[in-house]
């Protein structure tokens, strides 16, 4: 049996868990066309080589990230956590680069 990759959309119950948004479970292809008609699920969108940018431009790229980030893609301090940054960036980066564009954000809207 082939299972696909889906993203979770909203709390969803399957195979005896609890899953809530964001996460990525897989499923059968039939259970996959019923939750994704539903709204529950979308696919998992393939890996993607992306190449990181540098300077202004990373710290942008990582501003351009947060936005659709879920509440559980946040620590306790309110920043956005690093990995769910990487994922939808396609590309690593570490705290001190979240810092500074969080920085470059203040910046941004304080101007």
């Amino acid at each position: 049996m082939k299972l696909i990759q889906a993203k979770v959309l909203s709390t969803l119950r399957y195979d005896g868990a609890h899953h809530g948004p964001n996460a990525v479970i897989g499923m059968t292809e039939a259970d996959f066309e019923e939750k994704k008609a539903e709204g529950m699920v979308s696919a998992v969108p393939a890996k993607r080589e992306v190449e990181r940018p540098a300077g202004e431009a990373l710290l942008d790229a990582i501003i351009n990230a947060m936005p659709g980030l879920g509440e559980d893609d946040f620590s306790a301090d309110g920043k956005p956590k690093v990995k769910p940054l990487e994922a939808r960036l396609g590309f690593n980066i570490d705290a001190a680069h979240r810092d500074e564009a969080l920085v470059r954000l203040a910046g941004i809207i304080g101007a």
